[in-house]
């Protein structure tokens, strides 16, 4: 496609940004389990400050892949490689991240709102919106690396 970065640099930017708060999200999954699992308060506060992190380092990264999508290659979702529905693909991708991001938002916004001050009930259900985050993250993820490279 001739109007494509030759640089790929929308591949760079979100790659670049998607890697960190990935990591974040299992880190606040791992300490919330953990800190409902041992009553550990300070492994609660980890796990509550990389969930925020997490979701305010979401942003660029799925700005930057919608800007892959759209912007750079004009509506035309074709980076990869032949051989399999990349179109598919590229939308699933998509979709996912986007439930992921909702998944991820509703503990890290009802903990901000009630200043992490939740009765166990509660914990144990932000907990589960992480952790249902965390799955569509994985998929995220592993669709993600056939984006490019078509692998």
């Amino acid at each position: 496609m001739d109007t494509e970065d030759p640089l790929r640099l929308w591949q760079h930017l979100h790659g670049a940004t998607t890697h960190f708060p990935i990591a974040l999200v299992f880190v606040a999954a791992a300490f919330d389990t953990g800190a409902l699992l041992f009553k550990k308060t300070n492994w609660r506060t980890v796990g509550y400050w990389s969930l925020i992190a997490a979701v305010v380092m979401l942003l660029p990264a799925m700005l930057s892949g919608l800007y892959g999508i759209y912007v750079d290659a004009n509506g035309k979702a074709t980076y990869a490689a032949e051989g399999y529905n990349h179109v598919r693909t590229i939308n699933w991708h998509r979709n996912m991240s986007f439930f992921a991001t909702g998944f991820l938002l509703v503990p890290a916004i009802w903990r901000t709102v009630k200043r992490d001050e939740l009765s166990n009930a509660a914990r144990i259900v932000c907990l589960l919106f992480t952790l249902i985050g965390v799955a569509f993250i994985a998929v995220v993820g592993y669709n993600g690396g056939y984006i490019p490279r078509g692998y």
